[in-house]
């Protein structure tokens, strides 16, 4: 009876160090099997960080309550050129052992505009604990490498247009336009401060602005973004509108035989840069006072003391007419008012 006793304890601890091992079954003398669990997971999901294009830091909290040696913080997708700190990382599984100041971890090497999961797993003696709560985050995505196209000019619209780049991942654009009109209007999901949201659509990739100013400097830089995270500003591309023309006609005086002095007034609430004040017809011995003349062109950079021009070398007794634009670089307004003279005919004294 003694020596049963005996074999039998030898049985009960013989198990109790299998049940100890690195196995994850174990048998009793009746082949029963015995299920060993692994440790408790963390019960709160880690937090994500430092979120650029192509990283972010995973963090979690070490919890003193649950026994456990190493951390297994899995990441999904995996990138083809993921990286990060681990004793050991396969297949987006980043093995760490448990250390007290260790509670975050890098990952680099992902991909721009990507949705990426990160579940932590603990683990003890090779058994592995259930998922613990799963974390998302996108990568922020990058911007568009080509700056917007702008076209269709007008005094108080344009149209901006782009690609549609295949290889980049998001799912809206962020067309800015800056200085901000009081008036200004272009259909978007939402338009706020310059900001027009769109969602990325492969038939979409123009956007008219209206309301804008006449004669204004306009920059335009377009972001992409996806879940709420913009990329970095895109190529800034400008324009000006085109400006108003005067709204009268100059004055003409001073007529002489050969000349006579084209008068206006200097609008101070119009944006432009340059006066155009064309003569016709084009005398062969046209003279002004001109930056340039060409044609009957003359061209005046706007200064707010001059605000008259003569014509000299024209031809007597000649019906002349003269309109006055305005411009900025690249643009011309539309035709101001036009105003008629005739030079003064020669006098012969008989």
């Amino acid at each position: 009876m003694a020596r049963t006793t005996v074999v039998s304890k030898f049985l009960f601890i013989v198990l109790m160090f299998l049940t100890l091992a690195d196995t994850t079954t174990v048998l009793t003398p009746m082949n029963t099997p015995i299920l060993r669990k692994g440790p408790l997971p963390l019960a709160d999901a880690g937090r994500i960080g430092n979120v650029t294009e192509q990283s972010f830091v995973f963090t979690w909290n070490n919890n003193q309550s649950l026994s456990y040696t190493h951390y297994h913080i899995v990441i999904s997708p995996v990138s083809t050129s993921l990286g990060a700190m681990c004793e050991t990382l396969e297949n987006g599984n980043c093995t760490l052992l448990r250390k007290k100041n260790v509670t975050s971890l890098e990952f680099k090497g992902l991909d721009p505009g990507t949705n990426y999961s990160v579940i932590i797993y603990t683990s003890v003696a090779g058994l592995i604990s259930e998922a613990g709560p799963e974390t998302h985050t996108y990568t922020k995505p990058l911007p568009l490498a080509d700056a917007g196209r702008i076209c269709n000019v007008t005094e108080q619209s344009f149209a901006v247009t782009w690609s549609n780049n295949q290889n980049l991942s998001y799912t809206h654009y962020h067309i800015v336009i800056s200085p901000v009109s009081t008036s200004l209007g272009a259909m978007c999901e939402t338009l706020e401060n310059g900001n027009c949201t769109l969602l990325r659509k492969n038939n979409v990739t123009s956007l008219e602005f209206n309301g804008l100013d006449p004669g204004t400097n306009y920059s335009v830089i377009i972001y992409t973004s996806v879940a709420g995270l913009i990329s970095e500003a895109g190529p800034e591309t400008h324009t000006y509108t085109k400006p108003l023309p005067l709204a009268d006609a100059g004055r003409i005086s001073n007529v002489t035989e050969q000349s006579f002095l084209v008068t206006w007034k200097n609008n101070q609430n119009l944006s432009y840069t340059h006066y155009h004040i064309v003569i016709f017809p084009v005398s062969a011995s046209l003279d002004t006072m001109c930056e340039t003349l060409d044609n009957g062109n003359c061209i005046m950079l706007r200064k707010n003391n001059v605000i008259s021009l003569e014509f000299n070398g024209l031809d007597p007794g000649t019906n002349y007419s003269v309109i006055i634009y305005t411009s900025v670089p690249g643009l011309i307004s539309g035709a101001g008012l036009e105003t008629h003279t005739y030079t003064s005919r020669y006098t012969f004294n008989e």
